[in-house]
């Protein structure tokens, strides 16, 4: 039985995480341009979102490890990305998931994927200031209205950390390899929607998983018919942030209509077109499919070992 079912986020702390974004990404506007929001956005992502269900020292942590990450990204050879960088940032996810049970690595993971997809080898470093900026913010902000640390842990053991790790390494790996045969600016949301897999709770990543796909094929099954009416662009651009409000608000409950929401809301706007929607709509499948794929696996291999069905 979902125990979040019901459950929503207080509309002040909606506010709270929508003005801080909000901030973060005008004032990265503002200083060094649009090629800072990205970094600004992913700032966001872990220091508040990680604060909020990690804590600081964790937040601080995730930092250092993207910063780390996207650096060895553009200053070594392709491999490093796919022998090195991948694996040591799956491993983060799984220690913490395993022996912490906190989430802050995969908001780190997160950021790590944004600011992979927008960099690039000869910035000027306005994308780099504009991400520790805001991180510095963002976990500021969640001090200050005494938001640290408000999720439960949930730690899953050894053998769950373990399967984390292997599986995330595993599956980027192979996404990022099928993002390749695509064109886009947006091809990064495959590897988004993947990783979003492990925020989930033990136990929990096949139903997580398929709620997932199911309500966001939904939401770009509808944002395509929508995209089709003669509509202003801005009419769009109100919906979907209107649509991205109920979504966060809805997080807790863990239901098909979160993820609907959520994404026909990315989709009005910041790609508001039929391609992008029909995009994201693959995405999902793909993503949702080899996530499942992966669980089973793991699931018979702790039975093997342990010798216990796994439920």
């Amino acid at each position: 039985m979902n125990q979040a079912a019901g459950k929503v986020l207080p509309w002040h702390l909606v506010a709270t995480i929508c003005a801080t974004l909000g901030v973060a990404v005008l004032a990265s506007l503002w200083l060094f341009g649009p090629v800072a929001v990205p970094g600004a956005i992913a700032g966001v992502i872990i220091g508040f979102m990680g604060s909020m269900m990690g804590n600081r020292v964790l937040a601080a942590g995730a930092v250092v490890a993207v910063g780390v990450a996207t650096y060895l990204d553009f200053s070594s050879p392709a491999w490093v990305n796919l022998v090195l960088v991948i694996p040591a940032m799956s491993a983060l996810v799984g220690w913490e998931a395993g022996k912490i049970g906190s989430r802050c690595f995969v908001f780190a993971l997160f950021a790590w994927i944004i600011l992979d997809a927008r960099a690039e080898p000869a910035g000027d470093g306005s994308l780099a200031l504009g991400f520790l900026l805001s991180a510095a913010m963002g976990v500021g902000v969640t001090l200050l209205t005494g938001k640290e640390s408000i999720r439960p842990p949930t730690p899953g053991g050894k053998f769950y950390g373990f399967a984390v790790f292997a599986s995330l390494w595993f599956g980027l790996v192979v996404i990022m390899s099928i993002s390749a045969l695509f064109d886009g600016p947006y091809v990064y949301w495959m590897s988004l929607m993947f990783a979003m897999r492990f925020f989930a709770a033990p136990g929990t990543h096949v139903d997580g998983a398929l709620r997932f796909a199911v309500g966001t094929v939904l939401g770009a099954t509808v944002a395509g018919a929508l995209l089709g009416l003669p509509l202003p662009e801005a009419a769009f651009q109100v919906l979907g942030v209107g649509s991205m409000l109920m979504g966060l608000r809805l997080l807790p409950a863990a239901s098909p209509l979160t993820a609907m929401l959520i994404s026909a809301g990315v989709i009005f706007v910041i790609t508001p077109s039929i391609d992008s929607a029909v995009f994201r709509l693959e995405a999902a499948v793909i993503a949702t499919a080899l996530a499942v794929a992966l669980n089973w696996v793991m699931d018979r291999l702790e039975e093997m070992l342990s010798g216990k069905p796994v439920s």
